[in-house]
């Protein structure tokens, strides 16, 4: 009897410790109203992570609540049904504030005096692109990643920057190792990715 009395307070215990996560408490004149709407729109989240949901789980009536790990996604709708999807690579990174933020993949300006044309747009490390492969990839200004003697391309093409099909930039360097060739780098939540085509 002892022991189911002890087991009963300690699940007792437990559960109130867990974090309401999800709800938020208002007063409001002495009324106690319990709001759902905690979190934010999945359109407000960067392209190549609404690229990663189905669209059963990207509706317009759910919510991204605030990510207990860097490697997952939970999501409400409007009457309080939760879904956790968990992924094998990061999605959020810690920023300067030990905040949780989303990495977005795709590609911004670098800046006029960063030497690079492109960088990725947000993630705890940085990776810059240029357009010239003999100047190539810079990461995190700790390493730099190039294709020395490449020529510039056909009628003097330089590399340009998008979106691949995951929503993650990429940038591409015709003609890198001559004719009828290309080098590609994706930008990745780890760092980037390389694909190189040589006939």
């Amino acid at each position: 009897m002892k022991t189911k009395i002890v087991s009963i307070i300690f699940c007792l215990i437990l559960f109130l410790q867990m974090p309401l996560s999800g709800f938020s408490i208002e007063e409001n004149n002495d009324e106690i109203i319990m709001k759902t709407n905690i979190g934010i729109a999945i359109k407000d989240t960067p392209e190549n992570i609404q690229a990663l949901l189905t669209a059963e789980n990207a509706d317009d009536q759910r919510r991204i609540l605030p990510g207990e790990t860097p490697f997952d996604i939970r999501m409400e709708d409007s009457d309080g049904n939760g879904t956790l999807i968990i992924f094998g690579a990061p999605l959020r990174y810690e920023d300067e504030n030990g905040e949780l933020q989303f990495i977005d993949t795709s590609m911004k300006n670098a800046g006029a005096f960063s030497g690079y044309d492109y960088e990725n747009a947000a993630n705890s490390f940085s990776v810059k692109y240029s357009k010239d492969a003999t100047k190539g990839i810079k990461m995190d200004d700790a390493f730099t990643f190039s294709i020395p003697g490449a020529p510039t391309g056909v009628f003097g093409k330089k590399a340009e920057a998008g979106l691949d099909k995951n929503k993650d930039g990429i940038l591409t360097y015709p003609e890198a190792f001559g004719a009828y060739t290309y080098a590609e780098y994706i930008n990745t939540s780890t760092g980037f990715k390389e694909n190189l085509r040589i006939p």
